[in-house]
């Protein structure tokens, strides 16, 4: 073979080489873009449906599902069951209510019942009833912000 020919024959396998490799490279950022972006639209989806599921509950739900838990977690009495369920249902409604509110008046309106919640709950609970309930409510926010940031974590 004529020594120009092998030039050019390796010249040509250098450019198929570079052009596979630059190809190869480009359908990976493709593949991993749309990788992404299917997670991100997997996550969205999930959240929506989420809140949407969080919406739904109305108060009178809410508040039976948060008693039976404090009747079972908490050892209530029937007398603080009845107190606890009124005073629950009573903020389940107010929060309905903020969240027809707009802007910082809503955070500001939410941060006041979940205050004024919490105060009286100590008044009807017992020191350590209201101590373990202040835990499970720590607790429940650390979980939610693991949750957050794992999603996060997950969707990059």
């Amino acid at each position: 073979m004529h020594p120009d020919h092998r030039r050019l024959l390796n010249y040509g396998v250098e450019i198929w080489s570079y052009t596979y490799q630059l190809i190869k490279t480009k359908l990976m950022q493709i593949k991993n873009i749309f990788k992404s972006t299917l997670m991100l639209a997997i996550l969205f989806s999930s959240s929506v449906v989420f809140a949407q599921q969080m919406q739904q509950r109305t108060p009178e739900q809410k508040a039976e599902r948060q008693t039976r838990w404090m009747d079972k977690n908490l050892a209530l009495t029937p007398e603080q069951s009845k107190k606890v369920y009124n005073i629950i249902l009573n903020a389940a409604q107010e929060q309905q209510n903020a969240n027809m509110a707009q802007g910082g008046e809503k955070k500001q309106e939410k941060k006041a019942i979940k205050r004024d919640t919490a105060a009286e709950l100590q008044q009807v609970l017992s020191p350590d009833q209201y101590q373990r309930y202040v835990a499970h409510l720590q607790e429940m926010k650390e979980k939610a912000k693991e949750r957050r940031s794992g999603a996060m974590q997950e969707a990059y």
